[in-house]
């Protein structure tokens, strides 16, 4: 919707409008095998692998409240706050939260930004970080 904001591959870009095309177009719902993100267009607008599922949960809650720190192993789960807003929790080999990435906010990490995870340090989320480049 206009006024969102998405992710890009430079870092993120507000929706100016929307136009209905004026015929119907054939549109796909892509799975890539091997990644939760993946750049799409001429300016690397992030997209991301999610079940319907996660986005009918997400809206059951109203589109807040934290992601489980435990999920399937090498897999993610994505959480749309609205208005640009949300996370991409990415789960490890053992289940657990490996990475976050998050959007819509920026406290001091830059938009969109990237949280890692320790299990070896009391609070594993750790501090936010500017993404890195393939990120």
């Amino acid at each position: 919707m206009p006024g969102d904001t998405v992710a890009t591959r430079s870092g993120s870009a507000t929706v100016v409008r929307v136009a209905p095309h004026a015929r119907p177009e054939v549109v796909y719902n892509l799975h890539v095998e091997g990644t939760a993100r993946y750049l799409v267009g001429a300016c690397g607008v992030v997209v991301h692998n999610s079940p319907c599922s996660e986005a009918a949960e997400g809206a059951a809650r109203g589109g807040r409240g934290d992601l489980p720190a435990r999920g399937k192993p090498n897999s993610s789960a994505s959480r749309d706050d609205g208005n640009g807003r949300g996370q991409i929790r990415e789960y490890g080999d053992d289940g657990r939260a490996s990475k976050d990435f998050d959007f819509g906010h920026d406290h001091g990490a830059g938009d969109p930004h990237v949280h890692d995870w320790d299990w070896s340090k009391p609070s594993p989320r750790q501090p936010g970080r500017p993404l890195r480049k393939g990120e």
